[in-house]
């Protein structure tokens, strides 16, 4: 409602075509993260999938580094740094579960963008440019590394 109050929105209506049966853009998640190089694709932060983070969190434990629960038991970088997958056009308002419709979102843009479209906020479509990829893997290279340590911790 701060958003809807602040931007003078009208809270987004739902589109008078079905909606996708599909929501959640998981099983694309892989696809979209590797191909936007890891980076939001409306900020430019590099983030880190929640898989990594998960594999970090048994390494050094929950009580060190937690990543699931309330943002006030959360980690502040899993707030600031998970990787989140987002409907450029919102799933609400009739955009599909398609990776040409879905880009890689830092959790706060994400947040900020919620089911709003890019006219709606004032967002350039982060689809017209291409996106910035690198050496940056969103530290993907260590999931494994970290599970090995957490299997020799527990043995």
């Amino acid at each position: 409602m701060y958003r809807a109050n602040y931007f003078d929105l009208a809270v987004p209506k739902s589109p008078e075509v079905p909606l996708d049966p599909i929501r959640s853009p998981d099983r694309h998640a892989k696809e979209v993260l590797s191909r936007d190089g890891y980076r939001c694709r409306y900020c430019g932060l590099r983030v880190v999938p929640k898989n990594v983070l998960a594999a970090y969190s048994e390494a050094v434990g929950s009580e060190v580094f937690r990543v699931t629960g309330t943002n006030a038991q959360r980690h502040g970088v899993v707030l600031a740094f998970r990787a989140n997958v987002d409907h450029v056009v919102p799933w609400n308002l009739g955009g599909r579960t398609v990776p040409e419709n879905l880009v890689t979102a830092c959790w706060a843009c994400n947040y900020g963008k919620s089911g709003y479209t890019l006219e709606q906020i004032g967002l350039e479509d982060p689809r017209a440019y291409p996106p910035e990829v690198d050496n940056w893997d969103g530290l993907t290279s260590l999931r494994v590394p970290l599970r090995a340590v957490t299997r020799a911790e527990s043995a």
